[in-house]
């Protein structure tokens, strides 16, 4: 090949309900309701079909990223032993 991109599909930059809950090993449903309630990813209509951005998606998900303060506390069950 002589090393020109091919320009992909328009929509091959947005995961459909289905292939997001598949990504982040979701049931579909709850993807549906994160939507419903505001808690999920950006996302957008077009007609019927409710897309995400791949790229907004997935700096979603690392937003969610929970660094600890402090390290994790022993249990009273270990501490005595």
């Amino acid at each position: 090949m002589s090393g020109v991109a091919i320009p992909s599909r328009l929509l091959d930059e947005f995961f459909t309900e289905k292939e997001l809950a598949a990504e982040i090993d979701k049931a579909e449903r709850q993807v549906k309701r994160m939507r419903k309630q505001r808690t999920g990813p950006p996302w957008k209509r077009i007609g019927k079909t409710v897309l995400y951005p791949k790229t907004l998606a997935r700096e979603w998900l690392h937003a969610g990223v929970i660094n600890p303060v402090r390290p994790a506390r022993v249990s009273r069950s270990r501490r005595n032993t």
